[in-house]
């Protein structure tokens, strides 16, 4: 398996993941729309003998109360079904952590499983004051990429309005 950053020629591919993995068309429209308007942050995907296994995007988010500290909101990520339990997802994950880290982010936030992303060091992102406006539960979570990262950064995260036509 091959991590790496999408090709013009992996979209296909990529939509082919997420329609699989979602049983939707939202999250597939959801990355084709922010790949349009320009607002990937970071896209990577995971291949064997160039078939797109996995992606995993992310895009910048704006937080209510912060400096020049940059965050972002990682969705989606998804696996193709046949591949799932292969630890695609998490070293997906562990590229896009690493890759927002080497970019200079300050934080990442996400809306998911605290079980699954806590293990790659996510944690309520109430720990960290900051809220969304699709829940304050514990399925929201943040985490800092320096230490006290984001310690600057407190109050509502605003994702790029077209994650409000998901669903």
């Amino acid at each position: 398996m091959i991590l790496r950053s999408e090709r013009p020629s992996d979209v296909a591919g990529i939509r082919t993941v997420h329609e699989a993995a979602f049983d939707s068309k939202d999250e597939a429209g959801l990355v084709d729309a922010l790949r349009r308007d320009g607002s990937l942050q970071c896209s990577l995907v995971a291949t064997d003998h160039e078939q797109i296994l996995g992606h995993v995007a992310s895009s910048l988010v704006r937080v209510e109360h912060q400096d020049e500290s940059i965050v972002a909101g990682l969705a989606p990520v998804g696996v193709l079904p046949d591949h799932q339990r292969r630890g695609i997802g998490a070293a997906l994950m562990e590229a896009i952590i690493e890759a927002s880290r080497e970019d200079g982010l300050a934080g990442l936030v996400l809306l998911g499983d605290p079980a699954y992303y806590g293990r790659f060091g996510f944690r309520p992102a109430s720990d960290f004051n900051l809220r969304s406006h699709y829940t304050d539960g514990p399925a929201f979570q943040a985490m800092a990429l320096r230490v006290d990262a984001l310690s600057v950064c407190h109050g509502h995260v605003h994702y790029d309005p077209l994650f409000d036509e998901l669903g």
